[in-house]
């Protein structure tokens, strides 16, 4: 089976939480705490002085200058001059300015496209300790795109995300030891990575994780802990796992049984819009049962 096929569903997830639907539509474009404070305040004076700092030597204006002209913001869409502040951000250091450099460069706003220095710029991004950089770095290399595929390297550029604290680097990470691919194959090491997704926010390794405590792949068997990772996913809208959560809570499954916390997570699935977890509602001793969505119980420990 070929890498990218493997791979479509973390790929999904990825560009879903950076506004991306493929290298070659890219669309996103990292802002700053500048421009995000100033918004549609931005004004011509701001950047100009943006422009002078930046001719000082300023990295941090560089790239808000950039994300101005980039986005219009208080001057005129002006995709040649965003490329160059952009440029100039990264030269100085400025991780971000290389990844939205590399994002135009990869659409081919402001200067011909060119894919070989899309690539350059986000593995010097990701060099720069940005995270988002690693991941398209990362991406590249499963497609193909400036760069030949090279699955070690997807591993290497994803591994160095997850350190600077992208979920879905460790999640992409923990799949790869899991299947070898790219890596040895490693079970327990997918699991530490699945976990620490899951600590970063990502439902789906956290439900792997509770799954990897339930048949053993963490080693020894561990309900209770499984049933800790289902209901951190379910709290992070993953609905499976809101249903695993209820099940475990109602037959007592490493756990005491407690029909009143089998509802809440019954009933968590149910508004997630699992039918499965409606039906467990409208079993004996639980249609009549209300749960405030806001006050769940205390989560296993």
């Amino acid at each position: 089976m070929g890498f990218e096929p493997i791979f479509k569903f973390l790929i999904a997830k990825l560009f879903a939480r950076m506004a991306i639907v493929s290298v070659a539509v890219m669309a996103l474009t990292l802002t700053s705490p500048a421009i995000a404070e100033s918004g549609l305040n931005t004004s011509a004076e701001h950047v100009e002085k943006w422009t002078a700092e930046c001719e000082k030597g300023d990295r941090i204006s560089c790239f808000d200058a950039g994300v101005s002209y980039d986005e219009g913001n208080g001057v005129n869409i002006d995709d040649a001059k965003a490329v160059s502040l952009y440029e100039r951000a990264c030269e100085l250091g400025e991780g971000k300015g290389c990844t939205n450099a590399g994002m135009l460069h990869g659409r081919g706003r402001g200067i011909a496209k060119n894919a070989p220095k899309m690539a350059s710029l986000f593995e010097c991004a990701c060099a720069l300790d940005h995270g988002a950089g690693c991941l398209m770095a990362g991406y590249l290399h499963i497609v193909g795109e400036g760069v030949a595929p090279d699955s070690a390297k997807v591993v290497s550029f994803y591994e160095r995300a997850c350190g600077l604290g992208e979920s879905i680097g460790c999640s992409f990470v923990a799949f790869n030891y899991e299947t070898g691919i790219g890596v040895i194959r490693d079970v327990p090491k997918a699991v530490s990575f699945y976990e620490r997704a899951c600590l970063l926010g990502d439902g789906t390794s956290c439900r792997e994780a509770g799954k990897s405590h339930a048949d053993g792949r963490r080693g020894a068997l561990d309900l209770a802990q499984a049933v800790s990772f289902y209901e951190r996913a379910c709290e992070l809208e993953n609905a499976i796992a809101c249903l695993e959560a209820g099940n475990n809570h109602a037959n007592g499954q490493g756990i005491a049984k407690d029909t009143a916390k089998a509802r809440f997570w019954f009933k968590r699935a149910c508004q997630f819009a699992l039918k499965n977890g409606c039906d467990k509602l409208g079993e004996a001793g639980m249609a009549d049962a209300t749960t405030d969505k806001s006050n769940p119980p205390e989560l296993t420990k």
